[in-house]
């Protein structure tokens, strides 16, 4: 039977790079994309679905949840992505707009989302959630992301702690390192040979030169 996974915001280079994996798989991604306009290599590729979310949007998380359902019954598997890409400053050089965005467009979606995700899967008593906790560190240190990712860390663990004896899994991978194919390899190896198999884990994955160097270009048009 096919497997319905969702990927939030494959228009971000984590996001993007994870769902080419799952779509070379055969697996049925639903993507989430912050505006249509998005240009993406596999918008018209049979197994995938591409749906606009405004994450700041309590209602448009829970339609999400509930057009996948519609369209697929179910659910299997759901990836959210936590990549905050903000500018290197510190506090008093912030924008207000970079705030402002940081809290409605990260921590606000992520709590929508999450919502929506595990109402489902308590309906459906099974399912998978794996939180992606990511920055990049090389792009240097802003208070905002950083702030976000340490708020991304505790509300995984409140959600482990909170949801330890339920049908579904709940895990959470974390990392600084840049975004490249030896990231986004070792997410979605973990997620397929380790992370559907046992819940409460919290991976941090720390770049190594030469690791999964074997792995090529999933995204690469023929």
């Amino acid at each position: 039977m096919e497997r319905i996974v969702l990927i939030t915001d494959i228009d971000t280079p984590l996001g993007y790079a994870l769902a080419g994996f799952y779509i070379k798989d055969g697996e049925r991604v639903i993507g989430t994309v912050s505006s249509q306009d998005s240009d993406l290599p596999y918008m018209n590729l049979e197994n995938i679905d591409i749906v606009e979310w405004r994450r700041f949007s309590a209602l448009e998380s829970r339609n999400l949840l509930l057009h996948i359902i519609k369209k697929y019954k179910k659910i299997d598997e759901a990836i959210v992505i936590q990549s905050v890409i903000s500018k290197t400053r510190k506090l008093h050089e912030t924008e207000i707009s970079d705030i402002e965005k940081g809290i409605d467009f990260w921590l606000k979606g992520l709590f929508f989302i999450c919502r929506e995700i595990i109402r489902t899967y308590e309906k459906q008593k099974n399912g998978a959630l794996f939180i992606i906790n990511h920055s990049n560190k090389e792009q240097g240190i802003s208070t905002v992301s950083e702030t976000i990712k340490a708020g991304t860390r505790e509300f995984t663990r409140n959600l482990i702690s909170s949801y330890e004896k339920e049908a579904f899994l709940l895990n959470s991978i974390e990392s600084s390192s840049p975004t490249d194919d030896t990231l986004s390899a070792f997410i979605y190896k973990t997620i397929k040979e380790r992370l559907r198999q046992i819940s409460g884990k919290q991976v941090n994955f720390r770049h190594k030169p030469g690791l999964f160097s074997g792995i090529k270009k999933v995204l690469k048009q023929d």
